[in-house]
């Protein structure tokens, strides 16, 4: 859960996980004869707008992941190298704080429609 998550790339991965839960109980909805064909074409036009701040985020934390692993690696190098990848990982860990931010909402407006259409 994104509530347990304690560093940025952990709320991130939390994220990611609680959209692809959403979308597969969203697939279920759409797929049920008896669903009301309004509430599918919220859950279509909310997930058009998920998706893409869920992709954006995974590339966010992909470059995240590689700027912290190139920062653990030059830690052992010299002066210039360790402030090179210093501010590479700042502005990872920064874009990656903003894809999460941006991600929120649209998954939170998916969550919400799957919760009012369980009643």
């Amino acid at each position: 859960p994104i509530a347990a998550a304690q560093t940025i790339d952990q709320r991130a991965y939390a994220l990611i996980n609680a959209y692809a839960a959403v979308v597969e109980e969203a697939t279920d909805i759409v797929n049920d004869p008896t669903a009301p064909m309004p509430f599918k074409r919220a859950l279509g036009t909310a997930e058009r707008t998920a998706t893409p701040a869920i992709e954006t985020l995974e590339i966010a934390v992909a470059a995240y992941v590689r700027a912290r692993a190139d920062f653990e690696s030059a830690s052992v190098g010299d002066q210039m190298s360790i402030q090179r990848t210093a501010t590479a990982l700042a502005i990872a860990a920064r874009r990656l704080n903003e894809a999460v931010t941006a991600a929120q909402a649209p998954i939170a407006e998916l969550e919400a429609l799957i919760r009012a259409q369980r009643g």
